[in-house]
């Protein structure tokens, strides 16, 4: 006859359906125990995994995230990430996730997108702001540039520069006056000016010279200059007559030429030489006119 062979019930072994204690010894830390025939096993508390029960869960890193960054150094179960986008960039779903009992995150990073910056009117100076796939931009007013439009790059305004002057002269000096320029900044900044001849008046002898004003902004170093020139010519005189006879018709060309030498020759050796050092191109025989004495 076959030996006798005994069904035991769940937390009894056989032969003898002897009962088993293997779940007396609570071997699941954080879970809870089954005992079978001949084993245990543990069914874990949510956050909890191992064969018995002693490891936490651990959801891993999330990830990087494009254009922004990942707050936080925790990725155990209960704890919280937090997602932050870059200056500019705006977050798209959730900025935060929890780490959960089955290992997964509680829900997906945002998407970090170019925000429109041109609502907080950044470019300056009457800049226009123009949103592009990445950045803003700023379209600068005339005189601004930068990237909001800061930097001035304007040189001092300058009105009512004046024009050339010819003034004559018959005792070699002359006293001329004007009107100086005006210079100013659109910003209504402080312009220093300068000048080789300050004022508005200066006696000058014979000659030709120039008069320069010259404005800078102090805090960028900018300018801008004015200049005009001042000429100063002797006064014609009419018949410039040459001391001694010269006998013969003076109507010859020959004579005529001769006249002219001997009259710019006095003239070079004469007070009013400084027209021939000054003026080459008026000390030339062209410029002299031979009058004949009828008498």
């Amino acid at each position: 006859m076959p030996p006798n062979v005994c069904s035991c019930p769940a937390g009894y072994n056989p032969p003898r359906c002897d009962r088993n204690y293997a779940c007396e010894s609570n071997p699941c830390r954080h879970g809870t125990c089954q005992e079978h025939h001949t084993h245990y096993s543990c069914s874990c508390y949510d956050g909890w995994q191992g064969s018995t029960c002693d490891t936490v869960v651990n959801c891993g890193h999330p990830g990087s995230l494009a254009n922004g960054s990942v707050i936080g150094d925790r990725f155990l179960y209960r704890d919280t990430v937090y997602f932050t986008c870059d200056t500019n960039y705006v977050p798209v779903g959730q900025t935060f996730a929890h780490c959960q009992g089955n290992g997964q995150w509680s829900a997906s990073k945002p998407q970090c997108l170019f925000g429109n910056t041109c609502q907080s009117n950044p470019c300056q100076n009457g800049g226009t702001c123009i949103n592009s796939v990445e950045r803003h931009e700023c379209a600068c007013a005339e005189g601004w540039t930068g990237e909001i439009c800061e930097t001035d790059i304007s040189p001092p305004h300058v009105e009512l520069c004046p024009a050339d002057k010819d003034m004559t002269a018959n005792d070699n000096l002359v006293t001329v006056s004007w009107e100086p320029p005006v210079f100013s900044d659109f910003r209504n900044k402080t312009v220093h000016v300068t000048s080789n001849y300050p004022g508005f008046e200066e006696t000058f002898p014979w000659g030709q010279y120039v008069v320069q004003y010259t404005a800078t902004k102090p805090f960028n170093g900018l300018r801008s200059s004015c200049e005009f020139t001042i000429r100063v010519y002797p006064q014609s005189t009419g018949v410039g007559k040459v001391a001694g006879f010269f006998p013969g018709n003076c109507t010859m060309e020959n004579a005529i030429n001769s006249i002219k030498s001997q009259y710019l020759a006095e003239l070079r050796n004469s007070s009013f030489s400084k027209i021939c050092t000054s003026w080459l191109d008026l000390c030339l025989e062209n410029n002299v006119e031979v009058i004949c004495d009828e008498n």
